[in-house]
């Protein structure tokens, strides 16, 4: 009975190691295992879990260990509950199919019971499932997307995102205790093994598909800081300019001089074009919008696309009325289709693109036409990975879908009209239904 308790402690402690080592991976924690602090409560996981799978095995045996561990990592490493967690969540699932392979190798050579009451078996079982734990948490693009999954999910922890987990844990605490009950190779075993399998691509699909959307929306996010600033910036240099040509007025009309008189109006007249760029936007508000627009005509300009932009008088008042998180939003919408209408123009002959901003009722539409050549994959445009520019691309219009998911204040459509395209984007005070 002894050798049993201090055999299911030994294993107990070895898991809760390797959860540290785990989690101060995923976290970039500086706590150190050999302080007094961890020591005394890993000794204390190791306790109140060896104590509670001493009781009948079930899922919820497994779930009330999850919460426990929640509570003890959290003070370990001094994290808020809710990132406690997610962490945890991770944790754990990221040594089930560890444990399931090991399991799995086991379940061939001895039965349960055997495996369970020889503790040369047992507890060599759980350093090798600990060590191939941390072999594969070791390689770098593993413990690169669990890092910059958990981090994503810590600034960004939405419904979506804690219903995942919870359900995650759920299944994982389910799948767990029916293999633990279930230690022969039969029909339900594998049926459990499959499931299992099963589970983990679904998790390893989601952390992969929420990265890549994090990664473009943080790319978008620095973007519009830079497009503010930029925004501030011309809107400087054209107070400065004014006052210049102000001052230069003033001279034209103290002078008799026609050289000089010349000069002056050649410099006038020299500072049109960008004069006419800045007034095209007149009715957009600040706040990055027209920071963008700027710079996204000063590509289409490099790339001799002729751009035609149109913008309502009204469209300002309902542009001023949207939050921040919605103009960023927008900004980023209107960046991924400027940037496709651009590049699918610049191979036309016509290289034509037209911008509108215009009311239509209560509904503000953002309309971006361009010429454009329909090519392989056309149809198929929206999903990820999918693109007709070569490789590289595929990802934009992938990312504004996910987006326009996100938001029911916005909608979009895309139609073809003989050599154009057309992208639309609808602000509406209807809401979209699901």
């Amino acid at each position: 009975m002894m050798a049993a308790i201090i055999t299911n402690f030994i294993n107990c402690l070895i898991t809760a190691i390797v959860g540290f080592y785990l989690i101060k991976g995923i976290t970039k924690s500086e706590i150190k295992l050999f302080s007094a602090k961890t020591i005394i409560w890993l000794l204390l996981e190791a306790i109140i879990t060896a104590l509670l799978q001493r009781s009948t095995p079930s899922s919820f045996v497994s779930l009330i260990i999850y919460c426990i561990n929640i509570i003890i990592y959290k003070q370990i490493f001094d994290i808020p509950i809710s990132e406690s967690v997610i962490v945890m969540a991770m944790t754990m699932v990221f040594l089930f199919p560890c444990d399931v392979l090991i399991g799995t190798i086991i379940n061939s050579f001895v039965t349960i019971e055997k495996f369970r009451s020889t503790w040369q078996i047992f507890i060599p079982a759980n350093i090798a499932i600990s060590v191939v734990a941390i072999l594969l948490f070791n390689i770098k693009i593993v413990k690169t997307k669990l890092q910059k999954f958990y981090f994503s999910i810590r600034t960004k922890n939405t419904l979506t995102n804690t219903i995942f987990i919870v359900l995650t844990v759920v299944f994982t605490c389910i799948l767990s205790y029916k293999g633990y009950s279930n230690f022969h190779l039969n029909y339900d075993y594998l049926t459990n093994l499959i499931a299992i399998i099963v589970l983990i691509v679904l998790i390893t699909m989601y952390i992969s598909n929420k990265n890549s959307y994090d990664k473009l929306s943080d790319e978008y996010e620095k973007l519009l800081s830079y497009f503010q600033t930029f925004e501030e910036q011309i809107e400087k240099e054209e107070f400065n300019k004014h006052e210049y040509k102000n001052q230069l007025a003033v001279i034209n009309g103290m002078t008799k001089d026609k050289k000089v008189k010349d000069k002056i109006n050649e410099i006038l007249n020299g500072n049109l074009d960008s004069e006419q760029v800045i007034s095209q936007f007149k009715n957009l508000p600040k706040g990055g919008m027209k920071g963008l627009m700027y710079y996204k005509t000063a590509i289409a300009k490099n790339n001799k696309i002729k751009l035609t932009i149109d913008i309502n008088v009204g469209s300002k008042n309902k542009l001023k009325k949207l939050s921040e998180e919605q103009n960023n939003v927008l900004c980023k919408l209107i960046g991924v289709y400027f940037d496709n209408a651009i590049e699918a123009a610049k191979e036309t002959k016509k290289k034509e693109v037209v911008l509108e901003i215009y009311e239509l009722g209560k509904d503000l539409r953002i309309v971006i036409t361009n010429s454009f050549q329909k090519k392989k994959n056309f149809e198929r445009r929206n999903e990820k990975g999918i693109t007709t520019k070569g490789k590289g691309h595929g990802k934009g219009l992938y990312f504004a879908k996910r987006l326009l998911a996100k938001n029911n204040w916005i909608e979009e459509s895309q139609k073809t009209n003989g050599e154009y395209y057309i992208q639309e984007l609808i602000i509406s005070n209807k809401k979209k239904e699901h």
